[in-house]
């Protein structure tokens, strides 16, 4: 009936059908894996929930911890959970998450010499930028001042050769 090549075919298909199968089930496992954490004392969730929206997932490109669901910002969540009930402040917290994951975690960088181009850089531009503003409409304005003052029946710096020419073609 169905010859070599048709098992073959066959148990390719159904071992394609198993790993699609397999695969379906495990995304069902980790989206139920990255759920937030529950928090029971009131001070320590709004804590919890502050650094959360203050530090960034290493994985995913410029999104928080409490909006991403990779595996990696529920590993970062369970470690934010346990050093709260531990009682580190904040700032322990993020500078241990800083040691760990670099600056790259925080999306306010603090403000030190690794970091100054950063914070100064923005500034710097477009005091530049003002400054190339000011030049070029200085130098347009000396352009339209140097001609303010002629009056409309003497002729203009670049027409006097000109005129000089039509003179002395109608002596001869």
């Amino acid at each position: 009936m169905l010859g070599k090549k048709g098992y073959v075919f066959f148990y390719l298909l159904m071992s394609n059908y198993a790993v699609l199968g397999w695969s379906a089930f495990s995304v069902d496992i980790v989206t139920a894996k990255t759920s937030m954490i529950e928090v029971t004392d009131e001070a320590i969730e709004r804590r919890y929930v502050s650094l959360l929206q203050e530090l960034r997932c290493p994985k995913c490109q410029n999104q928080n911890l409490r909006d991403s669901n990779s595996i990696v910002s529920l590993d970062l969540k369970n470690q934010i959970h346990r050093l709260l009930k531990k009682g580190k402040s904040d700032e322990e917290i993020k500078s241990y998450l800083t040691q760990r994951y670099t600056e790259y975690i925080l999306y306010r960088p603090v403000v030190d010499y690794h970091t100054l181009l950063l914070w100064v850089g923005p500034l710097f531009f477009v005091l530049i930028a003002i400054s190339v503003l000011l030049f070029v409409q200085r130098l347009n304005g000396r352009s339209h001042m140097s001609n303010k003052y002629v009056s409309p029946d003497q002729p203009h710096s670049d027409q006097v050769g000109l005129c000089l020419d039509v003179d002395t073609f109608k002596k001869e």
